[in-house]
């Protein structure tokens, strides 16, 4: 149990660095695990971070693989500048972004894909002068022009103030490079046409387990699978056993399965 806390603490604040450290209010988020043991640790972190919905997939054991078969087809091609923005002809940005643009298209052309069927995204990665880190901004695409390019430092002065909750408008800005990024979408397969081996079902009459949760409280825990939960919302604690994984449910929090037999754990404080 020691090891699972300590297992658990590095992941708080792996999660807390990319919300709270960022302004952002966990309480406005869900948090998605999956892999063999996301599910494992994702109710405890949630709880103790002040989430208060966790999502786990069905065969969250499989999600990353069955997510690279139907991923978008991506490329990217990026220009170097470290120069002071201010000093940097916006011709010469909005150029650089076309001939990036055009580079992409060429090779997208020759796989046979054509332009109206891709994506593009701009960004650009820039910081204040004599800052080590960079942060990475989004150009918005659409309506893009030369009289325009003098916005991207706005943009990155007010992600800079929501990020870390200040900003320098007096300072210099080091454009650091410019990286314009396009994607082929793939025709989503309807989902009523996967076929997944039938879920794993655990033995019939299987003993509850002694668990550990908060507090180093000893609960007897029913083990159940997760086609158990349907049309119903149950009341933790639980062990969701499936074939790929195993979803902890706590005392206190309750758990469902949606239409997508998606496990839905909402968490009790």
């Amino acid at each position: 149990f020691g090891m699972h806390l300590i297992a658990n603490s590095q992941m708080i604040g792996a999660i807390r660095s990319v919300t709270t450290q960022r302004g952002r209010d966990v309480r406005e988020f869900a948090l998605i695990a999956f892999g063999g043991s996301g599910p494992i640790h994702a109710a405890s972190l949630a709880k103790e971070i002040g989430i208060p919905r966790v999502i786990i997939p069905n065969f969250p054991g499989v999600f990353s693989a069955y997510g690279l078969t139907k991923t978008d087809l991506t490329l990217e091609k990026n220009k170097i500048f470290y120069e002071d923005f201010d000093k940097i002809d916006p011709d010469i940005i909005f150029d650089s972004i076309e001939n990036l643009k055009k580079e992409l298209l060429d090779i997208f052309s020759e796989e046979k894909i054509k332009s109206n069927e891709i994506v593009f995204e701009i960004e650009a990665d820039l910081h204040y002068l004599g800052q080590s880190h960079y942060l990475t901004i989004k150009i918005p695409e659409t309506n893009l022009n030369k009289n325009r390019i003098h916005e991207i430092k706005q943009i990155f002065n007010d992600e800079h103030e929501r990020t870390y909750g200040q900003k320098a408008d007096n300072e210099k800005v080091i454009l650091v490079e410019i990286r314009v990024i396009v994607t082929k979408l793939r025709i989503s397969s309807n989902k009523k046409n996967i076929v997944w081996k039938d879920s794993f079902e655990i033995e019939k009459n299987k003993n509850d387990r002694k668990c550990f949760f908060e507090n180093k409280q000893c609960f007897e825990t029913p083990i159940i699978s997760s086609g158990e939960l349907k049309n119903t919302k149950s009341k933790g604690p639980f062990l969701i056993e499936e074939y790929d994984s195993v979803t902890v449910v706590p005392p206190n929090c309750l758990v469902n399965l949606d239409s997508e037999n998606n496990i839905h754990i909402e968490v009790e404080w």
